[in-house]
């Protein structure tokens, strides 16, 4: 079954913004810009109730809710010192969600007429981390199989139903394999009944004959070739991220790939083309065919006879290639190790189209509305669900039919949903909904320090040290979310803050999983999506939210988030690094380096450029802890001003670099100076930007100003311990008063002592205790 939210959308006739919305839309504007419908407010969600009934039925998985806070008009005023404040708490829950106070709004300037975005198309079910495994290993097969001249490979079926091929396999390998399984009928058994499968002998024999005939061949081909395929998993490791572009490997399963759904037919691959013939555009004229390469021997005698892969394009002479290529020419398709192996990079992910804000609500109203008559909800709602549920013409659903909806299909490979999301629209080039000092210097939004256009640069955030703008990091993204439109399991960039603004709109719901149970061997590679029940059961903890208008959802550094959109809503982000950042972002860094991860800034000029310009002491005391680790490691770096990666791990060559005059187009850092090339290395030149001089006096200055605060304290203590107590009067009932104490001609020290260490607390920068 496929589904599409998509295809043309009626137009809509103009309507105003109600009393409630914030702001409308421009009047005047440019004739050579086209213009689309306004959008219908009266529509969308605008407003969401401050305080709902209590939860009477848990939520999906059984999932705790992440922390809320209501700040007062007065806590709100400083947002930097108000996140620090909730920091020690909402960071053990890696998310939160913060209802702004009654009273504030900000205004939603976007001119609904003029503002277009282009979509990413989603299929559910090929974003999943099971569902997408399970997909790649079944074209894997068919490939292999059809490489091999067999098309038409015949799956058995079990207890009327097709082998779960993907499943037998999986089962196999838990068991030790198909070897330690062999003639073991016991074993074959308990494959059977953890399959859900009636165990007895016809049945074991069907699975055995199926494995040794479909699966078996296709192991011992990705044993023997396995070398192969990693080393062209590396290169290509190298060419790009590590969390755009990750397949499992042949053979090998993973403990995050797993499902209980029924078999699947095999995927077919995406293109096809008759074996031993050129592409079609080498047909005529330029007989490329013949100087096709054999890969295997490096030939080009024989072009004419080279059999090309149907996947790459690549050639080699049939008598020379590997299996599973045949001594002549195969009818049909044929792929070489590197295709066969290197399916399932695309996540699921496509363009989608171009839309404005009428057109793409209208799209989302109408498959919201088909869906939910098409799969009404089957549970009773509740006073939660009532406060909560949307209503479309006749059909009604709450938020948990949504959620339960969303990961229904996201695991069921046979039902497939395609969606389109808006996410990652530059506001340099579409514009910010919020006002901002250059649009609106009137309104007094445009200065609010929660206008997350301000948020990276307020005195607090590090990255308002950053040199240049970081488009999604230090200028805001804009998200327009459609129904089961989602984000996958992700960090931000460097570990850093996230906040995350709702305009107007449908209900976004959040996962959150806390920096300290993000452990690279499971999640580090997860940018699919996984169920959030298999991640408890694996000992993570997952925390969940509900953001609807009007409300911000943080995240905290390196907490993994995840999600999906509940309808049309319109959401802005931005990232932003409070001083208790600097370590994990340092970590961060070295991880990138590892896994030869690019980088977005270079955090060793961030580190600089505080310890020049930074006046706020909770900086200098990050730093401080950071004077014997980040610093001191920088006392053999680099120096020009450009900004140089070293050409092995992709890492900012910010402080020192390496070079050879032999290859002046590629640069190293000190850890890879050997890798930069084969000359003699007494050719190499290091090159530093400051002298060790020069980092010995930045080091001695950051440990001396990330101690006042010590002193100072020290100060105050001395201070309390050698002032005198103040004389008094004892009155009794009927008694004359008694004579003031008599006191010793030791120096006393009064209130003025105190003022006077308040007065320099302020000069230094920080708070006192």
């Amino acid at each position: 079954m496929a589904a599409i939210a998509r295809g043309e959308s009626p137009g809509a006739a103009d309507k105003a913004p109600p009393a409630t919305a914030p702001a409308a839309d421009h009047a005047d504007m440019p004739l050579a810009i086209e213009r689309a419908p306004k959008l219908d407010w009266s529509l969308v969600k605008s407003e969401s109730p401050r305080v709902l009934p209590p939860r009477t039925t848990p939520r999906a998985f059984a999932l705790e809710e992440c922390p809320t806070f209501y700040p007062s008009l007065e806590e709100f005023k400083d947002p930097m010192k108000y996140l620090q404040t909730i920091g020690p708490k909402a960071k053990d829950y890696g998310i939160c969600k913060i209802v702004p106070p009654v009273g504030w709004r900000m205004p939603f300037y976007t001119d609904t007429e003029t503002f277009r975005f282009s979509t990413r198309l989603q299929r559910l079910n090929s974003i999943e981390a099971s569902s997408r495994a399970k997909l790649n290993f079944l074209e894997q097969l068919y490939r292999f199989h059809s490489s091999q001249g067999n098309h038409s490979v015949e799956v058995p079926n079990v207890n009327a139903r097709r082998l779960d091929l993907w499943l037998l396999r999986k089962e196999v390998q838990r068991h030790g394999g198909y070897d330690a399984v062999g003639h073991q009928k016991q074993k074959w058994s308990d494959i059977c009944h953890a399959m859900s499968l009636t165990s007895n002998g016809t049945i074991s024999a069907q699975l055995k004959s199926a494995y040794a005939k479909i699966i078996l061949p296709f192991e011992a081909y990705s044993e023997q070739h396995r070398d192969t395929f990693m080393q062209h998993a590396s290169t290509k490791h190298q060419e790009s991220s590590p969390q755009t572009d990750h397949a499992s490997l042949p053979g090998e399963d993973t403990h995050m790939a797993d499902t209980n759904a029924p078999g699947a037919k095999m995927a077919r691959p995406r293109k096809r083309m008759m074996a031993g013939m050129a592409p079609a555009s080498h047909a005529e004229g330029t007989k490329e065919e013949d100087r096709m390469t054999c890969k295997s021997c490096g030939s080009t005698e024989r072009g004419t006879e080279m059999l090309l892969c149907d996947g790459c394009d690549s050639g080699g002479l049939p008598y020379i290639l590997p299996r599973p290529a045949s001594p002549t020419v195969p009818k049909g398709q044929w792929f070489c190790s590197k295709c066969l192996f290197g399916t399932g990079g695309d996540f699921g992910f496509d363009e989608g189209e171009e839309h404005c804000l009428q057109s793409f609500m209208l799209r989302d109203r109408t498959f919201r509305k088909m869906w939910f008559d098409a799969h009404p909800p089957k549970h009773v709602p509740t006073a939660f669900d009532e406060v909560t549920k949307t209503v479309i013409d006749d059909v009604h659903y709450a938020e948990a039919d949504v959620e339960n909806e969303f990961w229904r299909l996201v695991e069921e490979p046979l039902e497939t949903v395609e969606v389109e999301y808006g996410a990652d629209v530059h506001s340099t080039t579409h514009g910010s909904a919020m006002p901002t000092v250059e649009t609106h210097p009137r309104d007094p939004y445009a200065r609010d320090p929660w206008n997350v256009n301000n948020i990276p640069i307020l005195a607090d955030s590090l990255l308002r040290y950053i040199k240049s703008d970081i488009s999604g990091m230090t200028v805001p993204w804009t998200y327009v979310g459609m129904i089961f439109s989602t984000f996958c399991w992700h960090n931000e960039d460097h570990y850093t803050h996230s906040i995350n603004y709702m305009h107007w709109g449908e209900t976004k719901t959040w996962y959150g999983i806390p920096g300290a149970d993000a452990e690279p061997d499971l999640l580090y590679q997860l940018t699919t999506l996984m169920n959030p029940g298999r991640l408890r059961k694996a000992g993570v903890r997952v925390y969940a939210c509900n953001q609807r208008a009007g409300e911000y959802v943080v995240t905290f550094p390196q907490a993994y988030h995840a999600g999906f959109n509940h309808g049309l809503n319109f959401n802005e982000a931005v990232n932003f690094a409070l001083p208790d950042w600097l370590p994990l972002g340092l970590d961060c860094v070295k991880r990138y380096q590892i896994n030869r991860k690019l980088p977005v800034f270079s955090h060793d000029e961030l580190l600089i450029t505080v310890t020049q310009h930074s006046q706020y002491q909770d900086c200098r005391l990050g730093l401080g802890q950071l004077a014997g680790d980040g610093i001191q490691e920088s006392l053999e770096y680099d120096t020009p001003e450009n900004q140089y990666q070293c050409s092995f791990c992709n890492a900012f060559c910010y402080l020192a670099q390496v070079t050879c005059p032999s290859h002046t187009e590629q640069v190293s850092c000190l850890q890879h100076a050997k890798q930069l090339c084969g000359c003699d290395p007494t050719t190499r030149v290091l090159r530093k930007r400051f002298s060790d001089e020069q980092l010995d006096d930045i080091v001695a200055k950051v440990t001396e100003r990330a101690a006042i605060p010590a002193d100072w304290q020290a100060k105050l203590r001395a201070l309390y311990r050698n002032q005198r107590g103040p004389t008094f009067v004892l009155f009794l009932p009927s008694a004359k008063p008694r004579q003031d104490v008599e006191m010793d001609d030791a120096p006393t020290r009064g209130l003025d002592d105190v003022y006077s260490l308040l007065s320099e607390v302020d000069e230094l920068g920080f708070e006192c205790p």
